[in-house]
């Protein structure tokens, strides 16, 4: 029900920080079985966790000891937090969390790609792996990827204040830009350039997912999370220098609406 917890067992604490009321991917889940939500939101949830250790802090000291407190979750017998307790009761934990989680620990000391190259095998390691253990589908290319590119550029406002660029140094020197431009939400017709060309690589990305949902139920909730994301660059294309300044949504109905169409 729209407006309740999405969980009901040990990780419901995290429900409302993984999932709130509102963002994409409540929507994307809203509609699925208990056990599959629960699922998603547990996997996304530590993904979270991973992500934001660099963001919290600048010093080499603290970002080792989180790291090394996630790493001893996943291989202790006995996890302490909730959401690995979760995952664990649901033998989730393996060696592909375990190499995603070293993936965000190498990019964590990482200030800049310089090949474009590195950009799509940290994706490749990183979202693209987490996607397919919540699809379950070894197989499945660019989707994970085209959902981790789409979240950066369309919260590329809040990437930059944390530090984080997903922009290699190739496609920098080709576009005549630097970091400080980007630092300075610097709206010129060579920054323009750098986000048209990202934009229209995702759309490329987009384009390349062929894909039957008849036969993919567990594609689903993933599906609905990236067509919202679609959406939102197509109408950061309209004024690409809005992401400077605020952030750009789809409206509660627009994703009820899109998650009703494929759930």
């Amino acid at each position: 029900m729209i407006g309740k917890h999405l969980l009901h067992n040990n990780t419901d604490v995290f429900a409302c920080e993984i999932a709130p009321i509102g963002s994409h991917l409540y929507y994307s889940i809203l509609f699925c079985k208990k056990n599959t939500r629960e699922k998603i939101l547990a996997l996304r949830g530590i993904e979270n966790k991973f992500q934001n250790i660099r963001s919290k802090s600048n010093e080499p000291q603290i970002v080792q000891m989180q790291f090394d407190f996630w790493e001893n979750e996943l291989t202790c017998s006995h996890p302490q937090h909730p959401i690995t307790q979760y995952l664990q009761s649901q033998n989730l934990i393996d060696e592909r969390l375990m190499a995603i989680l070293k993936a965000y620990k190498s990019d964590a000391y990482i200030q800049l790609y310089e090949h474009q190259v590195d950009i799509i095998n940290y994706y490749k390691n990183t979202r693209e792996s987490l996607e397919k253990i919540i699809i379950e589908d070894e197989f499945l290319q660019n989707f994970g990827s085209f959902i981790g590119r789409a979240e950066f550029l369309i919260y590329l406002r809040e990437y930059i204040q944390k530090g984080k660029i997903y922009f290699s140094g190739e496609q920098l020197l080709k576009h005549h830009v630097t970091l400080y431009d980007l630092s300075r939400h610097q709206k010129s017709a060579s920054v323009e350039g750098l986000l048209q060309d990202e934009l229209n690589q995702l759309k490329t990305y987009w384009e390349s997912l062929d894909i039957d949902l008849k036969k993919l139920k567990k594609l689903r909730p993933s599906y609905i999370l990236a067509k919202m994301y679609y959406k939102q660059l197509q109408e950061i294309e309209k004024n690409i220098f809005v992401i400077f300044t605020h952030k750009i949504d789809l409206t509660p109905i627009r994703k009820l609406w899109i998650a009703l169409q494929y759930a």
